[in-house]
């Protein structure tokens, strides 16, 4: 199992699938303040992601990264995926703060040592 040291472990019960042996990490942008480990909980939603980063560098993992997210459509079979927290009004969302950017760092650090992930955009 391939729980990331640098987040908290809150599993979810629903919208995940099979294998995956990840080749990287897909942002996403989530327009919401606070944790998603309840959305992504609910059957309901249909959606999920591996990670998710706070405006004040907390990370939190829902999925281990060796099984599918719903969280990219084409993309799910192949990446890990990471929302971060940032809400505004359309068209423009807050952008990353300097602790958020650590977080995100940290996981794509710890996801190279882990899983091989070049230093690469997607």
């Amino acid at each position: 199992m391939a729980r990331f040291d640098c987040a908290t472990w809150l599993p979810i019960s629903a919208n995940t699938g099979g294998p995956l042996r990840p080749i990287g990490l897909v942002l996403h942008h989530a327009v919401a303040d606070g944790s998603l480990y309840a959305f992504f909980d609910s059957p309901a939603a249909e959606v999920s992601a591996h990670f998710w980063v706070a405006q004040d560098g907390t990370v939190e993992q829902y999925i281990d990264s060796e099984v599918v997210g719903w969280h990219g459509m084409a993309l799910n079979g192949a990446y890990c995926g990471v929302e971060t927290e940032g809400c505004a009004a359309p068209p423009h969302a807050e952008p990353m703060s300097d602790a958020m950017v650590a977080g995100l760092a940290a996981l794509y650090a710890e996801g190279a040592a882990r899983h091989g992930w070049p230093n690469a955009l997607a």
